[in-house]
């Protein structure tokens, strides 16, 4: 079930990047930013992808504010960058666990500081991950990802906190789930 409930939430953020971006990252990074996602907010990543799919990144987390993230991690990046020979200028990708690596220079800015207001990179009426997420998965599939193994209660995983909340909204709840998936 574990396995699975990884995978299929593995999937979903797959989709989710695929939609925020314009290009896919190559597959070495995305493991990475599964792993990024499990830290602690006031964090930030930091990547460069060459044309030739080489890439590095830098980042940052539990910093006490965005900007100190975001700066250790575009450090992070710069030096890799130098190291690999990566010839592609490093560029947030990340603020927070918003995917924001397709946004503009005036667009980045302003996410910046939605972040230090709301902690939110792009507010929730503006996110795609929002919509993708509920569009893409049905009940079952929203099930397996947020229903702790006894089947009890939610999933703490933090990085499901999102998952969870669209559950609500749907008025699913842990006992709804458990008759869902049988």
């Amino acid at each position: 079930m574990m396995l699975r409930k990884r995978a299929l939430l593995g999937a979903t953020f797959l989709l989710i990047s695929a939609c925020q971006t314009m290009t896919p990252v190559p597959s070495g990074m995305y493991h990475d930013q599964q792993k990024y996602l499990t830290y602690r907010d006031d964090k930030a990543m930091v990547g460069a992808i060459d044309v030739a799919g080489g890439y590095t990144y830098g980042w940052a987390w539990g910093h006490s504010n965005i900007d100190s993230a975001i700066k250790q991690a575009t450090e992070g990046c710069e030096k890799n960058r130098n190291t690999y020979e990566i010839r592609a200028a490093c560029k947030v990708h990340f603020i927070g666990n918003q995917n924001v690596r397709s946004l503009s220079d005036a667009d980045l800015k302003n996410a910046i500081s939605n972040y230090k207001v709301t902690g939110k990179a792009i507010p929730s009426d503006q996110s795609s991950e929002k919509n993708v997420i509920e569009k893409a998965l049905t009940d079952k599939e929203l099930c397996k990802l947020i229903l702790s193994e006894t089947g009890e209660r939610w999933d703490p995983l933090p990085a499901l906190s999102h998952k969870i909340e669209i559950a609500m909204t749907r008025g699913l709840t842990p006992a709804s789930c458990t008759n869902i998936l049988g």
